[in-house]
């Protein structure tokens, strides 16, 4: 799974541009979706460099998005909804990509 899509996908779901999602803004609003891709694509295995790269970051920033998203997610149960929610429309549109829908 691409990180282009993983963002795009996030893009959506959250409801916000996926320009605004690359930029250097701080909002949570921007960040947390933002920080969700760098997990998942840090949890299939990306490069930290590559993922830093992806999104104008430095590697560090990959370290810190992962301790964040770890942290919600053991402590709101609201953003482990969210969560879930997410994987699952990001599975939804992987899907629907590979069927060329």
């Amino acid at each position: 799974m691409s990180q282009e899509l993983i963002a795009k996908s996030a893009a959506d779901f959250f409801n916000v541009d996926l320009a605004e999602l690359k930029s250097p803004c701080r909002k949570d609003a921007l960040a947390w979706p933002r920080n969700i891709c760098i997990y998942i694509a840090h949890g299939k295995g990306t490069p930290k460099s590559t993922i830093g790269r992806f999104w104008n970051r430095d590697r560090t920033v990959v370290y810190n998005s992962v301790r964040r998203v770890n942290e919600r997610l053991e402590s709101y149960p609201k953003k482990r909804m969210e969560y879930s929610n997410f994987l699952r429309y990001l599975e939804t549109q992987k899907k629907k990509r590979e069927l060329g829908i």
